[in-house]
């Protein structure tokens, strides 16, 4: 409709608008008991910045990127944020179903795929995501 040029505008009413609250950063850390659909838009709508986040072995992680993951691996027994599989990407555990970690960033680090990361840190399966 907008690319044939029937759109019909019309003025927003300001008195029914109102701010948007204020981010903080709590509102941006990842709870790997959601389901794996709300994580991913999760970090979607935080990235590039103020960025999802989360912590492994005590250090923050800002989460970038990330797919749903389709699996057939077990894991239902699993913590959630439990990595399931280091790879070229990080198969984490979520509250309902997987999701897979493309991009990251460590502190004081530029932003790296996770492919990147995995051939510095070295990660169990089984280590978790807190």
């Amino acid at each position: 409709i907008i690319e044939r040029g029937k759109v019909q505008l019309r003025p927003q009413d300001e008195t029914k608008a109102t701010p948007a609250p204020k981010i903080c950063k709590e509102d941006c850390r990842i709870d790997w008991k959601k389901p794996a659909p709300t994580i991913h838009n999760l970090v979607r709508g935080f990235s590039p910045a103020p960025a999802a986040w989360t912590t492994l072995n005590g250090k923050t992680i800002r989460i970038t990127r990330t797919s749903l993951a389709v699996t057939k691996e077990g894991g239902r027994f699993q913590e959630p944020g439990t990595i399931m599989g280091p790879g070229v990407a990080l198969l984490v555990r979520t509250g309902e179903g997987f999701i897979s970690i493309l991009e990251l960033q460590q502190e004081s680090r530029r932003r790296m795929s996770a492919e990147e990361f995995l051939r510095g840190v070295r990660i169990k399966e089984g280590e978790r995501f807190e």
